[in-house]
């Protein structure tokens, strides 16, 4: 998902503001802008059909997933869901800055609460181990005794918070966007603009969109 279409658009309005070039290399610009739209047209992009059908738009698409993480959301376990995940691939190719949004799994540990859950499972597990250390030793000690035990309840408590730290850590690294790229949302409007003036056929409009590139 590295490479996208917006980094191409970029690419070229760089390359021509950079090169102080004429109407006629805005023009040309705006020819292998309309290729690269075609592009992913033959690859059969159902997100690029609606936009130029004029039924969806980048900007709603980004919406759409960036509501499912907002706020305690971007907390809370995400079922795997091929059919989102699909969708964010489709708007990946034109768009950066959204793998963020892609749905893992309930038990992938890329948030807090999970990671707080597993946490907590492998305390009881390493009480478990710490009987079994004290009756090799000689000491008799019941599980069930062990389990509602202050020495059990600080290392569930221990381990809870050591979970709450690894599932932020991974929340940063896998529910949050890049901070280095620009914002999608910012680079989904860019795209429906370029996307617009392809609709409507209006090349000339879309070569003064270049062209300002160039303005101070």
């Amino acid at each position: 998902m590295d490479q996208n279409q917006y980094t191409i658009f970029k690419e070229l309005d760089r390359a021509y503001v950079a090169g102080g070039l004429g109407d006629l290399d805005a023009k040309r610009i705006v020819t292998q802008k309309r290729e690269s739209i075609e592009s992913l047209i033959s690859q059969s992009n159902p997100l690029v059909q609606s936009v130029l059908a004029g039924n969806d738009s980048f900007a709603k698409s980004y919406h759409s997933f960036s509501h499912s993480f907002r706020g305690y959301r971007r907390f809370l376990p995400r079922r795997d869901d091929p059919l989102s995940n699909e969708r964010l691939q489709n708007l990946a190719k034109v768009v950066p800055n959204v793998i963020h949004f892609k749905r893992r799994s309930l038990f992938a540990a890329d948030n807090p609460i999970t990671c707080i859950v597993y946490a907590v499972l492998f305390s009881f597990v390493a009480g478990g181990l710490w009987i079994q250390t004290l009756s090799d030793s000689g000491e008799k000690v019941s599980y069930a005794t062990f389990v509602f035990s202050q020495a059990q309840f600080f290392l569930s408590i221990s381990c809870a918070l050591g979970g709450l730290v690894m599932g932020a850590v991974a929340m940063l690294r896998y529910r949050t966007r890049n901070m280095k790229q620009i914002h999608a949302r910012e680079a989904a409007t860019y795209m429906d603009l370029n996307y617009s003036f392809y609709r409507s056929n209006d090349d000339e409009g879309w070569s003064r969109l270049i062209d300002s590139e160039k303005a101070p």
